[in-house]
């Protein structure tokens, strides 16, 4: 009876003592897992990178991406807002940006000069003029003897183009040019020794071709046929250049 009592004993400290160790078992296992844990999410929230600086990452928001670096934010938007604005500026044109000038500009006689341009349409006015006091020689067959007049040698003109643009091209990175036709009016007055007064209109057409350079200086030329009347009427080719300032 000892002897059974005894074995009891035994076999329930040995049972208590498998409890006890398998329950130490499972406290330490869930202590590793929970430290496992705990190490994996410090390992995400930890920077990746030895000196802290993070790539560009591109995160979609709605329907724009948004890149982050080094705390900045920038719109996808904006760099392709920058890309377009600096495309328009390759391509733009220097006729319109810059459709005023003023300069010289002459046929017969230099002169002042103003252009614009409005669209595919344009219109150009010149104004040419001199005024000299001269003295005339002459031989007197009654007198036998010479003679100076004094007169006085004047030139004016005005004239309005209308111009309509043909096309506009560039040949290089700072040089452009454009084709035009050209529709003249105007008249002018002038006066000589053997001419006291002259006043005549002026009509004709032809074509204009201007170059620009580094988007300010132009170069207009044109050619075409005139005509004056109604004093001493005639037809002929007439050709004119000039130097602009565009602005």
């Amino acid at each position: 009876m000892k002897k059974l009592f005894t074995i009891l004993i035994v076999l329930f400290i040995a049972m208590g003592s498998n409890l006890i160790f398998a329950q130490t078992d499972s406290s330490s296992l869930e202590n590793e897992n929970i430290e496992e844990m705990e190490d994996f999410e410090s390992k995400e929230t930890s920077p990746r990178f030895p000196d802290g600086r993070k790539p560009k990452i591109a995160q979609k928001v709605g329907e724009r991406s948004v890149v982050e670096t080094d705390g900045e934010m920038e719109s996808s938007d904006d760099s392709a807002k920058s890309d377009s604005k600096k495309d328009s500026k390759m391509n733009e044109n220097p006729f319109e940006k810059y459709n005023k000038s003023v300069g010289v500009f002459g046929y017969a006689y230099p002169g002042l000069s103003w252009q614009h341009w409005l669209g595919k349409f344009g219109y150009q006015i010149n104004f040419s003029g001199m005024y000299l006091p001269s003295e005339y020689y002459d031989y007197d067959t009654t007198t036998e003897e010479n003679i100076i007049d004094d007169y006085i040698y004047s030139f004016y003109m005005l004239t309005a183009e209308a111009q309509f643009e043909f096309f506009t091209t560039r040949f290089l990175k700072n040089w452009y040019g454009r084709l035009y036709g050209v529709l003249l009016g105007g008249f002018y007055y002038q006066s000589d020794y053997n001419v006291p007064e002259l006043f005549n209109g002026i009509a004709g057409f032809g074509l204009g071709f201007e170059t620009i350079y580094y988007k300010h200086f132009s170069f207009p030329l044109h050619f075409g046929y005139y005509a004056e009347f109604p004093n001493d009427f005639k037809m002929d080719f007439v050709f004119g250049a000039g130097l602009r300032f565009r602005f």
